[in-house]
């Protein structure tokens, strides 16, 4: 979802709230695993006017958190089916990233 923030207490209380809406679940790798990956994409824009021309600088900042990659070193056949799991989702979301850039 878009929204427009005036100031930093209101994007600080965006950011909790994706934060309090992230999946985490222990895994046999890890007691608090996130199990979901999360974008926060930052458009700032600053603009001026005088009586002739309007100028606007603008930035766009992409913070990505991923739930991890797994390897499969010495995982039994559970640990290997969530661990392949992930990176396929990991995957995609590499083709997520590629058509926003």
């Amino acid at each position: 979802t878009k929204h427009v923030i005036t100031d930093d207490q209101q994007m600080l209380a965006f950011i909790e709230m994706g934060s309090r809406a992230r999946s985490t679940a222990a895994t046999a790798l890890n007691s608090t695993s996130s199990r979901s990956h999360s974008m926060l994409i930052i458009n700032i824009e600053k603009g001026s006017s005088d009586e002739n021309m309007r100028n606007i600088v603008s930035a766009k900042l992409n913070l990505v958190d991923l739930a991890g990659s797994e390897r499969f070193q010495d995982q039994d056949m559970k640990t290997q089916k969530e661990s392949t799991s992930i990176n396929q989702s990991l995957t995609a979301l590499a083709g997520v990233i590629a058509a926003l850039t």
